[in-house]
């Protein structure tokens, strides 16, 4: 191979380098959130245990990997919303290597979390949530373990969507969650005075995905690739109506678009 050839192809595989889904011979070391979060892999993942409290797991299984920059964010938010008696209760992350797992579509590259709700009893007081409840039209689910009616918890969910948007460290990418939930939190973040770039935000952020389950018994939380991992493997992209839409193109521009609208926002 001439010198001309060895260039062009090692330009060639550093392009590709941001589309691969898995280490290979050409990428042995690759680490990380991989891929698309319906179609990659998990490299280096760090697991949630019960030890970290506020935040605790819903069941003892082994669908507990992420990527660490989601691990950090989730802890730092069951830190700020969490209590004794009511930590933020984590399901499904992925598994250790990224496998597929029943019930899910993705849940691939350790991206992707699914967060239950919190909720207070009929007399106002907070609850550790158990298990997936749907949430109806008026607030209310219906909790059959305890046999009693719980009400989802505006202040304490809204503060869990902005501590998670709020973070200096990676961009979330969605928090897939009911149509009626998402107008329920921005209804009281706007009238308890959030800042403009906040609102922004969550509304940009908050969607209910289609097509998909309803998502009105949990809050699905997905990061964006970490700042530099892109040229390692990872790719931005979500599943939204019915199709896989990668971040870049005309995709990407909007993304940027959106930054700097939030910037401007932020500024006093």
């Amino acid at each position: 191979m001439t010198r001309a050839a060895f260039t062009l192809a090692l330009a060639s595989a550093s392009m590709l380098a941001g589309c691969i889904r898995s280490p290979n011979p050409l990428f042995p070391g690759l680490r990380g959130s991989i891929g698309l979060p319906h179609e990659g892999t998990l490299r280096g993942a760090v697991p949630l245990g019960d030890s970290a409290f506020p935040l605790a797991r819903l069941r003892t299984d082994d669908r507990r990997w992420a990527n660490p920059a989601l691990a950090r964010i989730l802890l730092r938010a069951a830190h700020r919303t969490g209590l004794r008696d009511s930590p933020l209760v984590i399901a499904d992350v992925a598994s250790v290597d990224g496998a597929e797992i029943s019930g899910h579509r993705s849940h691939r590259t350790g991206r992707d979390a699914d967060v239950l709700f919190y909720f207070r009893d009929m007399s106002g007081a907070p609850v550790r949530t158990t298990d997936f409840l749907a949430v109806g039209p008026d607030g209310l689910a219906w909790d059959p373990a305890e046999r009693r009616w719980l009400t989802f918890d505006d202040a304490r969910n809204w503060q869990l969507v902005k501590a998670l948007l709020d973070n200096s460290e990676v961009a979330i990418h969605w928090i897939f969650v009911h149509r009626q939930l998402r107008a329920r939190l921005l209804r009281h973040a706007s009238a308890v005075g959030e800042a403009s770039w906040l609102l922004y935000e969550a509304s940009e952020r908050l969607a209910q995905p289609m097509p998909s389950g309803p998502h009105d018994d949990h809050f699905h939380v997905r990061i964006a690739c970490p700042p530099g991992t892109v040229a390692e493997g990872c790719e931005n992209g979500w599943t939204g109506r019915g199709r896989s839409m990668p971040l870049t193109g005309m995709s990407f521009a909007a993304h940027e678009i959106r930054e700097a609208i939030v910037h401007i926002l932020r500024e006093p």
